[in-house]
């Protein structure tokens, strides 16, 4: 009897041990997957709203959390599971940052991690070209190209339409209507034959699209951020190539200056490459 209750003891702890030791296991698991998707929710809003300063920048790729992993940077990726989420903003539990966020990431392109390659291509060389001229004493831009998202709106919908057009000019060869989105702005979402790229009208809206690019890979017509207030760019400029970009200085003027190195900088890719 008392060999049996010895043995009966002996495999209740040895149950008792792989039972403690799966879901040690499965804790891990668990943790390791909060922790990754953490990291990646903090990318996505970064890319979307500007560095979150309070917290270590992460290193590591910017990977969307998906249902399907994407092959490439050419591959779209599915559904993405951060545009699901709902927040009511009366909670108090979850901070502004991540209510901007959720918000932000209803519009904003999933990142991919940030792009390593220099941007070549028709629409590319066009706003190169475009930048040229507006250096130049004529012909003058447009009065409403005296805003800063006016000027990145405008460069990128006139070197995108050559790609249709076949013509890079700074005369408008058609309207720019609407308030503009995301749509077509990046890798993971690219823009349709034919269609035009317009970029939304105003900054913060303006930051969330294209996809990031290493600061190694900027090149002309990359879309340049910094100074982020309130999880929105107040500075922005159009990449003349990698080195510096073209902006609006303090009175309003066309202003070729250096690419800032600024602890908030974002890159962003926006026109269509190859």
């Amino acid at each position: 009897m008392k060999r049996e209750l010895k043995a009966l003891l002996y495999v209740a702890i040895v149950l008792i041990l792989l039972v403690v030791g799966t879901l040690v296991v499965i804790l891990a698991m668990v943790a390791s997957i909060t922790t990754s998707s953490a990291q990646q929710l903090q990318c996505q809003c970064d890319a979307a709203i500007g560095p979150d300063r309070s917290i270590p920048a992460t290193p590591g790729s910017c990977a969307p959390q998906t249902t399907a992993t994407p092959q490439s940077h050419t591959s779209a990726p599915a559904r993405i599971v951060w545009t699901d989420l709902e927040v009511d903003p009366p909670d108090r539990h979850v901070s502004p940052r991540l209510h901007a966020c959720l918000n932000a990431l209803q519009e904003a392109p999933p990142q991919l991690p940030p792009l390593q390659t220099v941007a070549t291509g028709p629409a590319i060389s066009c706003v190169g070209e475009l930048i040229h001229r507006i250096r130049e004493p004529s012909p003058r831009p447009a009065p409403q190209w005296n805003a800063l998202a006016n000027l990145n709106r405008e460069l990128v919908f006139r070197a995108a339409e050559r790609l249709t057009t076949g013509v890079c000019t700074l005369e408008p060869t058609s309207v720019i209507h609407g308030t503009g989105t995301c749509k077509g702005s990046s890798v993971t979402d690219p823009l349709p034959v034919r269609g035009k790229l317009v970029l939304p009208a105003t900054l913060d809206r303006q930051a969330r699209c294209g996809q990031r690019v290493d600061r190694s890979a900027i090149s002309a017509g990359d879309l340049v951020y910094w100074r982020y207030v309130n999880h929105g760019a107040t500075r922005t400029g159009i990449a003349a190539g990698p080195s510096s970009l073209l902006t609006l200085d303090q009175h309003g003027r066309f202003s070729i200056q250096p690419i800032p190195d600024a602890d908030d900088l974002m890159i962003k890719r926006v026109l269509p490459t190859g």
